[in-house]
């Protein structure tokens, strides 16, 4: 079991992209970057598609945490840049993107207090000094996603959430790679019913596997979406672009979502 107190900090601290810019959330600032033709501050239609990144690279071993945790290869930001310009961006988490050093960032902000309630807050507080209450659909990848469902609790404004290979109960997830217990680390929360939710599971997940997910009283069952080819790592930009066109007609109530996953699983 890993020991943060004995863990060794190690590796480079990573470097942010030239096509971001820094926001300030309540207590952390947050990396963002808008889909291509748009700063993060203009992007402008009607409805904003939010992605949210997954744990990246906390540790480098078991017992040997990272100096930054950031992955530049997220797949939630290649699904951000393939958005049309003022539909999509990308929210980076706390001390994520080059701000490992931050004031309030310590390796517990992306190892033990990853989910903690602190962190999901900070998100909903840079999401609207940048977008206000805009109608927001949450898409989310892995251990982001458990970050999403908080987020969507807190925001009247989200139409919509997608999780990818999602980390929806993490005390059942490290119990089952028999990791130490995270901090303040909450089941899925109850989502309010005219919240669309689609939850997809990689059949070949050995990280989260599916039955981690299906195993959570509060998901409403038709929300749940097994892809038996999918692994951990996706492959989801070509999932997204399956899903994407649909995804209008989804929100608006004109498509369910045991449709949508009919096309995911043909």
């Amino acid at each position: 079991m890993l020991l943060l107190s004995t863990a060794v900090l190690v590796g480079a601290c990573a470097t942010r992209g030239g096509d971001g810019e820094l926001v300030t959330g309540d207590g952390y600032r947050h990396w963002v970057a808008a889909s291509p033709g748009a700063s993060a501050s203009t992007t402008a239609s009607a409805h904003l598609v939010l992605f949210i990144g997954g744990d990246g690279r906390a540790f480098v071993s078991r017992q040997r945490v990272a100096r930054d945790p950031t992955s530049w290869r997220d797949p939630m930001l290649t699904l951000a840049r393939l958005e049309d310009a003022g539909h999509g961006a990308y929210l980076g988490r706390p001390c994520y993107h080059g701000l490992a050093e931050d004031v309030g960032c310590d390796p517990r902000a992306w190892t033990s207090q990853r989910y903690s309630v602190d962190k999901s807050t900070s998100m909903v507080a840079a999401k609207r000094s940048v977008w206000s209450n805009r109608p927001t659909l949450l898409v989310a990848y892995s251990g982001g996603a458990a970050l999403a469902m908080q987020m969507a609790r807190r925001m009247p404004e989200t139409t919509g959430l997608v999780t990818l290979a999602g980390n929806l109960d993490p005390a059942a997830w490290t119990r089952h790679h028999a990791y130490t217990p995270l901090e303040a680390a909450p089941q899925a929360p109850r989502l309010p019913g005219h919240l669309r939710q689609l939850h997809v599971l990689a059949g070949r997940d050995t990280n989260i596997p599916p039955a981690l997910t299906r195993a959570i009283p509060t998901l409403p069952a038709d929300s749940l979406c097994e892809v038996a080819a999918l692994e951990h790592a996706g492959p989801w930009t070509s999932l997204w672009q399956q899903l994407r066109p649909q995804l209008s007609a989804w929100l608006a109530g004109e498509t369910d979502t045991r449709t949508l996953c009919a096309l995911l699983q043909s």
